[in-house]
């Protein structure tokens, strides 16, 4: 028996906040042909997993990073898992900063709130503090308390735009958020930090769900994450 199968009919999705744009919209797109509902539930890639570990009930995982499936995988190796994109890092800094004329290497004398996600639990805030760190700008920053650390990075991105931070590291996922007069927006080269492998996991065996799984592994909707931005340079 599956400790992480769904309730009856229900297609529960746990997925990584930098997919929610690209997600969202390609599942308006989408009839599920049992007409069960579809819920998505986004956070960090890590702690969706360990929501899963403590037994929280979904049919498919959505990792922005492999660690995190394999993972799991530890715990239930015959789960089906596909791949689905290449997440990709974007700094993103206000009109006017040193780091929309310098790119990474404008980090190390920024002097304001730098946002990021977690590191700890958050793939994005994973390879942002490695690029950082490449840049020699990690633990100026860090000494010097401007970093400041979201639980998603979804939510890194929203601090930039609201405020609360006035730049950072986040997905390119979410580059719609900032507008043009306000934010430069700098694709940050994907030979700067680990990969970012987007990975699906099947969780639940139940036949109920093949179609949803066919769906969510077909060409369409990979193409749909490379439209988005999200594959290698």
């Amino acid at each position: 028996m599956c400790v992480w199968c769904t309730g009856a009919h229900a297609q529960r999705i746990a997925a990584a906040s930098d997919v929610q744009p690209v997600l969202d919209e390609l599942l308006r797109t989408y009839t599920n042909p049992q007409g069960t509902k579809m819920t998505v539930t986004y956070a960090s890639s890590g702690k969706l997993a360990m929501q899963i570990e403590a037994g929280a009930r979904f049919a498919f995982y959505v990792s922005a990073d492999a660690f995190w499936v394999d993972r799991l995988r530890t715990r239930n190796p015959s789960a089906l898992v596909s791949p689905l994109a290449s997440g990709r890092l974007m700094l993103v800094a206000p009109i006017g900063s040193n780091m929309c004329a310098d790119g990474l290497p404008g980090t190390r004398t920024f002097a304001k709130r730098f946002a990021i996600a977690h590191p700890e639990h958050a793939p994005y805030g994973n390879r942002a503090r490695e690029v950082l760190q490449r840049q020699g700008s990690w633990d100026t920053l860090l000494m010097g308390k401007r970093i400041v650390m979201a639980d998603s990075v979804a939510s890194a991105a929203q601090w930039i735009v609201t405020g609360a931070a006035e730049a950072g590291l986040v997905s390119w996922t979410h580059h719609a958020q900032f507008p043009k007069s306000k934010f430069c927006v700098l694709k940050v080269p994907s030979a700067q930090h680990s990969p970012l492998h987007t990975q699906i996991m099947r969780l639940d065996a139940d036949p109920r769900f093949d179609a949803t799984w066919s769906w969510i592994t077909s060409a369409t909707v990979r193409e749909g994450f490379e439209k988005a931005g999200l594959h290698g340079d």
